[in-house]
């Protein structure tokens, strides 16, 4: 299945920022990036998704998947931790009576996006087969831990990280 990673990343990122009320669209102080931030634009603190090279989860079906690390970094220690945490939670379900955290999220569907000219805009093919707009479904998410503090980094921010595989195809 022919799929573009880096539109799928945005909008996941995207999604993301929707469901956890962090901003992935300004172009003056966003909080959570796909790749690579523009710090020049980006929040305090601030968030980006990278995919990394492990074993993706979806490779034995033929189904693209990724495996994606969140760092979140800012000067407030506290302000960097809850938004690590606010991304770890809108990768789960509401919780129900009795749960202190939902079940992961499956069967996710979000519209594509894409940056283009520095701007996020519709991603009119995420299929990559020129039929149009699909957008994307996440298949299962995994968090494969909380977020944790790992130091600082060469300015002194606060930087906390988690990782996650996801599982995904055109909607």
């Amino acid at each position: 299945m022919l799929v573009n990673p880096t539109s799928f990343l945005v909008s996941f990122a995207t999604a993301i920022g929707l469901a956890a009320a962090v901003d992935t669209t300004s172009t003056t102080k966003r909080a959570l990036w796909a790749n690579q931030a523009n710090e020049k634009v980006a929040d305090e603190p601030y968030a980006v998704l990278t995919k990394y090279g492990s074993p993706t989860p979806g490779r034995m079906l033929n189904i693209p998947g990724a495996s994606i690390q969140v760092l979140a970094t800012g000067r407030d220690e506290g302000l960097t931790a809850l938004l690590a945490q606010k991304i770890y939670e809108a990768l789960h379900e509401a919780p129900t009576a009795g749960e202190v955290r939902g079940r992961p999220k499956c069967g996710w569907v979000f519209p594509g996006w894409k940056i283009a000219g520095g701007a996020l805009v519709a991603d009119t093919d995420t299929a990559g087969d020129g039929n149009g707009l699909r957008g994307w479904e996440v298949r299962e998410v995994l968090p494969l831990q909380e977020p944790g503090k790992i130091g600082r980094d060469e300015r002194g921010w606060f930087k906390y990280v988690f990782n996650m595989q996801v599982v995904y195809q055109p909607a």
